[in-house]
């Protein structure tokens, strides 16, 4: 029953926040008036945590069950085979996630944040492109709000966008 309880906590994104998390709600505490500012903290912060933990590289260091601290939990009995498995389950679809997305970022047909250069950005806009959304045809449509999914594209699409712009800023002094 508990682990039915925690596990549906931690699907709706309503699991207790860790030690980081509790941090975030001290300012919220002492001052009331925040609570009507910052009305939601644990939901926020759980969507993060869930999509960062299926984010490659990300997921590396976050989340209860990071691959290497739950593989030692494992040998020394701490930790079960199922967990063992749902902590491996996450990295491997999100190594997955992050090759299809990837690769769909560099062709165009997810799009990232965008140039940081003003310029370039009114340049793309008129053609219908919009950031962080998916090209079907000639429309973009945004994934910002398909959460928690939407995080982890996002993550995604900009470190590509990143590393594609990197590349290109190597390119002239690779000629010269």
């Amino acid at each position: 029953h508990d682990a039915s309880v925690d596990e549906a906590a931690y699907r709706t994104f309503n699991a207790a926040l860790g030690e980081a998390g509790q941090h975030l709600l001290v300012p919220r505490r002492k001052i009331p008036l925040l609570r009507w500012v910052f009305p939601f903290v644990r939901t926020p912060v759980n969507i993060v945590k869930f999509g960062a933990e299926r984010t490659p590289g990300l997921n590396l260091f976050v989340g209860e069950q990071r691959f290497g601290r739950a593989m030692n939990q494992y040998r020394q009995g701490k930790l079960s085979a199922g967990d063992l498995s749902d902590a491996t389950a996450k990295q491997m679809s999100g190594i997955g996630l992050g090759l299809a997305v990837g690769s769909l970022v560099a062709d165009g047909t997810i799009t990232g944040g965008g140039p940081a250069d003003p310029a370039d950005r009114r340049t793309k806009e008129p053609t219908g492109w919009k950031p962080y959304s998916i090209r079907l045809g000639d429309n973009y449509y945004s994934y910002a709000r398909l959460e928690p999914l939407g995080v982890t594209l996002s993550m995604i699409a900009d470190f590509v966008q990143v590393a594609q712009v990197e590349e290109l800023d190597k390119v002239p002094s690779q000629i010269m």
